[in-house]
């Protein structure tokens, strides 16, 4: 019975492909297309000839997108259930016949889209998700069915430890009126604003801003440059953005440091959002030794956080700490979190202050400066071979203006650095009381 079967036909093998800066940046080709849109192409050969491509909207400014957020996010939602050509249906047997996946999501800001094919199939792919952002028909079956798993999804998460800290935290010390795109709804203002949504406003807002002229695409994978960058300026070439665009800034807030409690009753677990906001962006000269002091006190599975709240206390089922380095502003948070059972809280509190005095007081060991350099130096190469994130750092370099060389800059400064500086940076920046700190869970109920 299977002396004829011949399987599957064997995947197309990748090359071995070198992740360094140079190289990365001598293999990649940056042009822009007659509407404005920079690209990136990467052309490498990959196991199975896959390809990976991000493209990035953006659009409007401060003013112009006052009020606009709910709208915007229901927008990047609809684009993918229906075309003037195609039904949802329709588009996702197209996207399992291209052996493709999309995923489109947006806020007043812009709009992001993320996916992968095969080389056999990417012009497929790339015509598609041009239907798809150009010739959106905005179904109003699918816009009630989407307003309906949003709610759903509003209220399943009313009560979420997780959510509740997060949502708690974004809002303390906000200081943006509600029709600002960088204010934090309450999950009462966020049930209203999608219950009040209305689809011509939906679509008035994706004709009046979407287009490809404030826009990145990057394309990484086993393609044929020149086929696909005739293809591209075909598909978006002419697709031009009606209105202006001016990126939002997010400058730094100084927040009073703060611990809030919030319950939620009957939930196991409970969540601490931590946050401390420092002065300084990715180009900082200090920004280096601050991922590597970040690193060892909560950025890796051997912190020192890690170490004394999991391992030696017992005291949490996870915690650690993380930079969200801004590229523009001097604004750059420093957040830990850590989730735990609600009758651990006292004891948690008091480990993490003792670990963040400690720190700072102490400072890091040159045995630990030096194991979190290399660490961090081969994750930064690793990060590098991956081709999604790839294909996602070159839209972010697109739009920065920045090339590989860059990244190349920061991995000589964290391999230069000195177990001095990474401990001046650390106590420049890190106050163990300035902290604004989230608790929530059923601490009513805590023994």
């Amino acid at each position: 019975m299977v002396k004829d079967y011949k399987g599957d036909a064997p995947l197309a093998a990748g090359e071995t492909f070198d992740p360094t800066p140079a190289n990365l940046e001598a293999r990649t080709q940056r042009f822009t297309l007659g509407s404005g849109m920079k690209v990136a192409l990467l052309p490498k050969k990959t196991r199975g000839a896959t390809v990976q491509l991000n493209l990035r909207l953006h659009q409007g400014d401060e003013r112009a997108l006052a009020g606009k957020d709910t709208e915007a996010s229901l927008a990047a939602s609809m684009l993918s259930r229906g075309t003037a050509k195609r039904s949802r249906q329709e588009i996702a047997d197209a996207l399992d016949a291209y052996r493709a996946r999309l995923s489109i999501t947006g806020s007043a800001t812009g709009t992001d889209v993320r996916g992968h094919t095969v080389r056999a199939k990417l012009p497929d792919t790339l015509r598609l998700a041009a239907e798809i952002l150009r010739e959106p028909s905005f179904p109003a079956g699918e816009f009630d069915k989407l307003k309906r798993e949003r709610l759903t999804d509003i209220e399943g998460r009313r009560s979420d430890p997780d959510d509740v800290a997060s949502r708690v935290l974004g809002r303390y010390g906000n200081p943006y009126p509600e029709d600002d795109v960088r204010y934090v709804p309450t999950v009462d203002e966020e049930v209203r604003n999608i219950e009040s949504a209305k689809l011509d406003a939906v679509k008035d807002f994706y004709t009046r801003f979407a287009g490809g002229t404030h826009a990145e695409m990057a394309l990484v994978g086993d393609f044929d440059p020149n086929v696909i960058k005739a293809l591209l300026e075909e598909l978006f070439g002419t697709w031009r953005s009606a209105a202006p665009y001016s990126r939002v800034p997010k400058p730094l807030v100084v927040k009073r440091a703060m611990e809030i409690r919030e319950e939620t009753p009957d939930k196991a677990n409970a969540v601490l959002a931590g946050e401390l906001a420092l002065p300084i962006n990715d180009t900082s000269p200090d920004f280096a030794a601050l991922r590597v002091a970040n690193y060892i006190l909560g950025g890796s599975p051997s912190s020192r956080l890690w170490e004394r709240i999991r391992q030696r206390d017992g005291l949490s089922y996870g915690v650690y700490s993380s930079l969200e380095p801004n590229s523009f502003e001097p604004n750059t948070p420093l957040m830990v979190e850590a989730v735990f059972a609600p009758e651990n809280l006292t004891r948690l509190r008091v480990a993490l202050t003792e670990e963040l005095t400690r720190a700072v007081r102490d400072g890091f060991t040159d045995e630990e400066v030096a194991d979190a350099k290399k660490a961090l130096l081969q994750e930064r190469a690793l990060a590098r071979a991956q081709d999604s994130g790839l294909a996602s750092e070159l839209a972010r370099q697109a739009f920065l203006g920045r090339t590989f060389a860059y990244a190349g800059e920061i991995d000589a400064r964290i391999a230069s650095l000195s177990t001095t500086e990474v401990n001046a940076t650390l106590r420049k920046y890190v106050r163990p009381d300035a902290f604004v700190e989230v608790f929530a869970g059923d601490f009513a109920k805590k023994k």
